[in-house]
């Protein structure tokens, strides 16, 4: 068929096209998450969509936590805190208003803090209710004391000072504002990189003498192949060298000849 738009008589062909230009092939390799926790926390299954992106991310995705939140559930918020410590992705906590109570336990599990101007960072004890017989709720009691002095030891230890983990053990309310909040994430994170470094070189240490045996045995038969397979190169090289100079002579002396 003729193109009407086409003022000549001859047909159109269709066009030539490159077979490997019909297709565009995207590849992701990296994915940014946005996450809004805004309400109190009281429902694990407002978050299971969250853990199950913390779960399955790598280490090229971001997740970003948006915090203004007035706190809630213990529990939910250590659940959450092992979901964010044990995911591959670079999680980051984005601080933009309220972050009191569990909401800092999730905040400072995160890799990376942002913290907005206004923001207001709040850490207390914890509010429980016992039920049961006198012997019951006491053994309770004493039970939920140690709990959170385990939990306090591993969440705040570097963010507040010694002193400051004695007093919100007390009953002492910590308030703290964006400015203030600053130098005490930079410490911090001096502290997690030491302790990381260290961790690195305890691993290490624990390699038993038998264990470094058998790296070195494996490196050293690993450097004979190299050295056996360098002088099956070698005689060739050499060979091909040679070839490659007597043709230069050969060519100068043509040369030489037709310049006589």
């Amino acid at each position: 068929k003729k193109n009407r738009n086409d003022f000549s008589d001859m047909d159109l062909l269709p066009p030539v096209i490159d077979p490997l230009r019909k297709k565009i092939i995207s590849k992701v390799t990296s994915q940014l998450f946005d996450f809004y926790l805004n309400d109190e926390i009281e429902d694990i299954c407002d978050y299971i969509d969250l853990m199950q992106v913390l779960d399955s991310a790598g280490p090229n995705d971001t997740i970003v936590i948006h915090i203004n939140s007035v706190g809630g559930r213990l529990d939910i918020a250590l659940q959450l805190r092992n979901a964010i410590v044990t995911s591959e992705a670079n999680v980051i906590a984005s601080l933009e208003g309220h972050c009191y109570s569990a909401a800092t336990i999730i905040a400072l599990s995160c890799k990376t803090i942002n913290v907005t101007p206004y923001c207001q960072f709040m850490v207390h004890t914890y509010s429980h209710v016992l039920y049961g017989k006198e012997n019951e709720t006491k053994s309770q009691k004493e039970f939920v004391d140690r709990f959170w002095d385990a939990v306090i030891d591993e969440v705040y230890s570097g963010f507040l000072t010694d002193e400051e983990i004695v007093s919100v053990r007390s009953g002492t309310d910590i308030w703290l504002t964006s400015k203030e909040m600053v130098p005490r994430l930079n410490a911090l994170k001096e502290k997690n990189e030491q302790k990381e470094s260290e961790m690195i070189q305890n691993n290490a240490s624990l390699i038993d003498d038998e264990s470094l045996d058998e790296m070195l045995e494996a490196l050293s038969s690993q450097l004979d192949l190299l050295k056996k397979e360098k002088k099956k190169r070698t005689p060739a090289q050499n060979k091909q060298s040679t070839t490659t100079k007597k043709k230069a002579k050969v060519t100068e002396q043509n040369a030489g000849a037709l310049s006589s």
